[in-house]
């Protein structure tokens, strides 16, 4: 009987174990930029005010994407889906360079970066209902604070960084996006629908300067 009744329990346990729905493991992460490896294949330019020049040098012992705008405004972006159900955290490295201190954010006059990272939503007839967060590098406003781009209100901008320290050196970042777009947008956003990066300065002139690493999304 001990070994009937092992047999069976055997029998049933295989069969449990054959419906059982197998664990899922984290998702991949997703890569988005391999501006450390020098790639760029898959972004495109988009000039508003004259081109800022975008090249791969030599960089913290690796390779980055330099950006620099002498009184110019353009940007590189990609179209690429990504779904912040799975992977809501989005990493990257950049680097100060140069900037013009004191500037208003708030005002189109001061709406100048040496470093941007956006994340947009395309929805609506013609897009006329996109909205996106911004990551910025501000020389003026302090870390944490957030503001709505004074040239387009769907786009509400957040500083990262602040100040001129540590110019030069690769700042690392990690930030929920999935909850950084409800807490600015009151929203639950499940994909976005293009990245872009652009450094400029054609608002208030001068040089704005960076240097930027990968970019990837990752689960929580």
């Amino acid at each position: 009987m001990t070994t009937i009744r092992s047999l069976l329990f055997t029998v049933l346990l295989c069969t449990v174990m054959a419906g059982a729905t197998p664990a899922r493991g984290q998702p991949e992460p997703i890569d988005v930029a391999g501006f450390g490896a020098g790639d760029r294949s898959q972004w495109q330019a988009e000039i508003f005010a004259g081109e800022t020049v975008y090249d791969f040098v030599p960089f913290a012992g690796g390779t980055a994407l330099h950006a620099r705008a002498a009184g110019t405004a353009s940007g590189l972006y990609r179209e690429m889906e990504i779904d912040l159900r799975k992977t809501p955290v989005v990493t990257w490295r950049w680097a100060l360079g140069a900037g013009k201190a004191g500037l208003d954010p708030r005002r189109k006059a001061g709406d100048d970066y040496p470093l941007r990272l956006y994340f947009v939503v395309k929805r609506g007839l013609f897009n006329l209902d996109t909205i996106a967060v911004q990551y910025v590098w501000s020389l003026s406003q302090p870390v944490g604070s957030s503001w709505s781009n004074p040239f387009a209100s769907g786009v509400r901008q957040i500083a990262v960084d602040s100040g001129s320290a540590p110019a030069g050196e690769m700042v690392a970042h990690s930030r929920n996006l999935r909850e950084d777009f409800k807490a600015l947008f009151g929203e639950t956003i499940d994909r976005i629908n293009v990245i872009a990066i652009m450094t400029d300065a054609d608002n208030a002139g001068g040089i704005s300067e960076g240097w930027y690493g990968d970019v990837r999304f990752v689960a929580e």
